[in-house]
């Protein structure tokens, strides 16, 4: 059976044999039984905040502004779909992201290290700025020269969407009744995309178990267990990735000697983080992440990124600025 637009009001898990639902839905509640319960509620994770399993992640407190604006898409790499991403400076521990979800609209928005907006708040506010964060997010993203001119004569569309905390773990995922998925189990920092892999991965594999579980409970347990295993792996790796990102130090950069480097070191230590982390992850990180955490390591080797340097970023491929997309590509709703 489905049931649209019902609204989940309460949980009970108590009879790990099966699982009950209490839903409202024109002011009228009802009971629903089923022999198990699947979490795909997101960020919303309702089950984990129920449980009181979710837990925020210290090592990524994080901010996001966003906000959609109404601007010329037809602008290099924008009329192509492709996704911009603006480093900030170290103090800020951040990014912008800008990315066009329809035509003539774009998604505009920056994340930040929450004790670098703790204390720019303060500024604001002392000035009697009423709405210190639209204030604020303007400010910062107007500091890009590039974000400067692809927003001359853009106005903003909706309201500002502040999310702070969205990074949390969640610490138990599945019972015998019950099993969280996708970004209900867990989020991280969205730097590199991956939510959606990760959320398929794991409905793919969890689904698969417990249809074994309603035949065979222990033989579904085990399943499961090796399931959220895999998913905790690669959450791993990928929560190394975002340290590295935020922290590129770890790469050594003494074998290169470019004399760009030298100008700007603290850059092109992101430059290389970011695109030696989207190297690697045009493989299958999700099942492979022994192997990847292995390489990482092997590439803290100044030698060997000196090799990657050579092999892999000095490539002219690599350098493109298209992906050879065209508008229709990007927007097939111009099609007629």
């Amino acid at each position: 059976e489905v049931f649209e637009n019902h609204k989940i009001i309460d949980v009970d898990l108590s009879n790990k044999t099966y699982a009950k639902v209490i839903v409202s839905h024109n002011n009228k509640t009802k009971e629903v039984t089923s022999k198990f319960l699947i979490d795909a509620t997101g960020q919303d994770s309702f089950l984990a905040k129920k449980l009181n399993l979710k837990s925020k992640h210290k090592d990524l407190d994080r901010i996001a502004f966003l906000q959609h604006w109404n601007c010329d898409t037809s602008q290099e790499g924008i009329n192509e779909g492709l996704l911009q991403l603006i480093y900030l400076s170290t103090s800020k521990k951040g990014w912008m992201g800008i990315q066009p979800v329809d035509v003539d609209r774009l998604s505009v928005g920056i994340v930040f290290d929450n004790n670098y907006v703790k204390k720019e708040r303060q500024k604001y506010i002392d000035r009697n700025i009423k709405d210190w964060k639209q204030e604020f997010y303007l400010n910062e993203i107007y500091k890009s020269p590039y974000t400067k001119k692809l927003l001359k004569n853009a106005k903003t569309i909706n309201k500002l969407l502040v999310v702070g905390d969205y990074s949390y773990k969640v610490e138990k995922k599945f019972d015998t009744n019950y099993a969280l998925i996708g970004d209900a189990a867990g989020f991280l920092d969205p730097i590199f995309a991956t939510g959606v892999y990760l959320a398929l991965n794991t409905s793919k594999q969890v689904s698969e178990s417990i249809i074994t579980l309603l035949s065979n409970q222990n033989e579904g347990i085990r399943k499961l267990q090796k399931s959220y295993n895999q998913y905790e792996g690669a959450l791993n790796l990928l929560e190394r990735f975002i340290n590295n990102f935020y922290n590129p130090d770890f790469i050594n950069l003494a074998e290169i000697g470019e004399d760009n480097f030298k100008q700007d070191e603290e850059h092109s230590k992101r430059l290389i983080a970011f695109s030696l982390v989207h190297f690697l992850m045009g493989g299958d990180f999700y099942n492979e992440y022994e192997k990847y955490l292995g390489f990482l390591d092997f590439l803290q080797n100044p030698k060997q990124i000196a090799r990657y340097h050579h092999l892999v970023i000095n490539q002219e491929k690599y350098k493109e600025n298209s992906c050879d997309f065209n508008i229709y590509n990007a927007f097939p709703m111009l099609k007629k």
